[in-house]
């Protein structure tokens, strides 16, 4: 069950930003809903903030801050190996970000979920599990 996979574990959250209106924030942000009532402690790098570094930023693409997106990477790692587990939201293997912190959550075995925004599921890599979430909670559904 998922829930016994996310209860009381740091998970970080990966998806793609760039390019997508309000840097696809409301998906985070809905996500980090789900895992929270599951009993997670979620990281969200929307809301993971570039800390004070001496000199420009380095170059790269510019997102809605004055930092870089590579500032922002930086920033995310160093938060996304201090987690047990990683979710990557839809579109993930389309972010160059979303798939670097992938091969770093991988190579630093952290454990690896899915999650599915058309069915509100939340599933393994290899399909063990699965959990929809409707208004009223989840709702278990038959592993694929």
């Amino acid at each position: 069950m998922v829930e016994e996979r996310v209860y009381g574990r740091r998970v970080y959250l990966a998806g793609p930003m760039a390019g997508i209106p309000e840097d696809n924030f409301p998906l985070f942000q809905h996500a980090q809903a789900i895992l929270e009532s599951l009993g997670a402690e979620v990281v969200n790098p929307a809301g993971i903030r570039p800390r004070g570094h001496k000199g420009p930023c380095p170059p790269g693409p510019q997102g809605n801050s004055a930092h870089t997106g590579p500032c922002h990477l930086r920033e995310d790692i160093r938060e996304l190996v201090r987690c047990d587990l990683i979710v990557l939201l839809p579109g993930w293997e389309a972010s160059v970000g979303a798939r670097l912190e992938m091969i770093v959550a991988t190579q630093c075995a952290l454990g690896v979920l899915f999650y599915d925004t058309h069915n509100s599921m939340v599933f393994d890599q290899v399909g063990q599990f699965v959990e929809r979430f409707e208004d009223d909670g989840p709702v278990m559904v038959e592993a694929i």
